[in-house]
């Protein structure tokens, strides 16, 4: 739910948006410039923009004058999926990927407002980006 009685929905290279009130889907793809792969969660920022998370280390926002996605946020190299966790009082997006939690600023450059906070040596899983338990660890062997 978005605050306006919309329900959105990420999915492979797809982002649904379902209106409460007509009971009426609005699909979002590559025209609007949804990217490849899997999205989600979302997350409604500070600047009440509505976020998600990509595949590739990658986080849009729905700019909704132009009923479109746009880039803010980049990590090179990465594979994996962002989780948006949160935002904190300084602005900063708290975000789950497989090597550990990241901090993103918005206000710096789309690659270079990034920060890494390593996961425990001993968890094989923290606030796992595939799914799982949020906030749960387990020990290896």
């Amino acid at each position: 739910m978005d605050g306006v009685e919309r329900v959105w929905v990420g999915s492979e290279g797809a982002i649904a948006r379902l209106s409460l009130s007509g009971r009426t889907w609005r699909v979002y793809g590559q025209a609007e410039g949804v990217p490849r792969g899997t999205l989600g969660p979302f997350l409604r920022d500070t600047q009440n923009r509505l976020l998600v998370g990509a595949e590739g280390g990658a986080i849009y926002a729905y700019e909704s004058m132009a009923e479109r996605w746009v880039l803010v946020a980049e990590r090179p190299g990465a594979d994996e999926q962002d989780r948006l966790l949160g935002q904190d009082a300084d602005g900063r997006l708290w975000v789950s990927t497989s090597e550990g939690l990241r901090t993103f600023d918005l206000t710096r450059d789309p690659q270079a407002g990034w920060s890494e906070i390593k996961r425990p040596e001993r968890a094989t899983t923290l606030l796992s980006p595939r799914g799982g338990e949020c906030g749960s660890a387990r020990k290896t062997a």
